[in-house]
């Protein structure tokens, strides 16, 4: 068994910038303030955030493939027509009780 000898080049020669830049003077540097301490701008009324749930519902894996080619077609999500759907059904169930 040989032992094979390594050496070790010196460091090459870089700028002070670069060096401070690579160095381990970047580690452990305060990151971005937080989010609550950026302020937020007031938001006209037609931009407002709607809060949002979760709707799990099983239908067959025909009419969910056909929903999905529908959305494409007419290309918008699957999430907003059948929002709309539900929105025009309940005014629909509203307005014969």
């Amino acid at each position: 068994m040989s032992k094979t000898q390594t050496t070790i080049k010196p460091k090459p020669d870089v700028s002070q910038a670069l060096e401070s830049f690579i160095g381990a003077e970047n580690q452990n540097q305060p990151s971005a303030p937080a989010i609550s301490v950026i302020k937020t701008v007031s938001q006209p009324a037609s931009l407002q955030v709607v809060p949002m749930t979760m709707l799990s519902i099983r239908i067959p894996a025909s009419l969910h493939q056909d929903m999905r080619v529908h959305s494409v077609t007419v290309g918008r999500n699957i999430q907003d027509i059948v929002t709309e759907l539900l929105k025009n059904y309940l005014a629909e169930q509203n307005q014969q009780g």
